[in-house]
């Protein structure tokens, strides 16, 4: 997204060089007197919130500005009731500070610049740097007078629309209905519970059996109902060593959470069953690259099943396939296969 809205930028500037009627030094006062008004903004939402500007963007240019877009990176989780609030936050100072500026004015396209356009799009983003995956909000956006609100899928890491609305209907929406502050999140008690208990069984995994976490959350926004852990073992594997880590990826997280007696009252159903824990585990090179020598792409598990797969032999034609299945087993199988290994018996699997 960065990449084009930098494209868009580079673009203006060239048709504003090739346009005869609009001269260089034109272009040039415009830029300069936008620049600033982004800086103005960009350094007072950093100042004030601690908001980081990531990308920014121009439409397609006349002799006037008919668009300007910021993208921002919030570190912090947010409730769909939450973004909305600060999208407006943002998208009404970011309109008042380019209709207040005078040095401008001349250049815009239409005065008072209207909201539709001066886009901007926030994303929402743990301290690592990974979008949320436990239902709440990963990026809401503001695009012609309409908000887009997404969240992240933990399976595939894709965002999925959650809700469409108008401008005036989400300007309507918080100033009718939301009453606390949007500049802090309202945390649920199971939220600080909960990332506590996955944080440390990723280290765990990552300590014992050298998994990376690579993905994990879930349906996690008014209490555990699902939980998604997607792991990396960065070695070819065959089908013993897959089956082992599946079982011990899958254990170890039915031990942290339905050993925790603080997540307890916040569970779907005591204990949480198996179905409602999803653990896939992926082999990949040190590029993130499947194997392509005869070695499994990743064991999956979901409900009571496990599936393995393996990718395909290269394609003749150059095209890129989706991986096999390489086995199926019940999970119960698999437990059984694995009960005498070491790295199982030191985890004492019950039952």
């Amino acid at each position: 997204m960065g990449f084009i809205k930098t494209v868009r930028s580079l673009v203006f500037l060239l048709l504003l060089s090739c346009n005869p009627v609009f001269c260089k030094a034109e272009g040039d006062a415009l830029m300069v007197n936008l620049e600033r008004v982004k800086t103005k903004f960009i350094c007072e939402m950093k100042e004030k919130y601690g908001w980081q500007c990531t990308a920014e963007g121009l439409g397609a240019p006349d002799e006037k500005i008919n668009c300007v877009d910021l993208s921002f990176t919030i570190r912090r989780r947010a409730t769909i009731q939450e973004a909305r609030a600060l999208q407006v936050l943002a998208n009404d100072r970011f309109v008042e500070i380019i209709n207040s500026d005078e040095g401008l004015r001349p250049y815009l396209c239409e005065f008072p610049f209207p909201i539709d356009r001066a886009g901007i799009s926030l994303s929402f983003c743990a301290f690592f740097g990974d979008s949320y995956v436990d239902g709440n909000m990963a990026y809401v956006m503001q695009v012609k007078g309409k908000l887009f609100y997404d969240a992240c899928d933990p399976e595939t890491g894709q965002f999925v629309r959650v809700l469409q609305e108008t401008y005036e209907e989400s300007k309507k929406e918080v100033e009718s209905n939301f009453f606390g502050n949007p500049l802090i999140h309202a945390a649920k008690p199971h939220e600080p519970i909960i990332d506590a208990i996955l944080e440390k069984y990723c280290r765990e995994m990552s300590r014992k059996y050298d998994l990376k976490c690579e993905r994990i959350g879930g349906k996690l926004i008014d209490g555990v109902e699902e939980i998604v852990a997607r792991f990396i073992y960065f070695h070819p594997t065959g089908l013993d060593k897959a089956r082992e880590l599946q079982v011990l990826a899958t254990e170890e997280l039915c031990k942290a959470i339905n050993d925790n007696e603080q997540i307890r009252p916040y569970l779907a159903g005591v204990p949480l069953p198996l179905e409602k824990l999803k653990v896939a585990v992926l082999f990949r090179d040190r590029n993130y690259y499947s194997y392509s020598d005869g070695t499994l792409e990743g064991a999956y598990r979901e409900g009571k099943e496990v599936t393995y797969l393996i990718d395909p032999d290269d394609d003749p034609h150059g095209i890129i396939r989706d991986p096999e299945v390489f086995a199926k087993e019940s999970y119960a199988q698999a437990r059984e296969k694995v009960k005498n290994s070491r790295a199982v018996k030191k985890l004492r699997l019950n039952g």
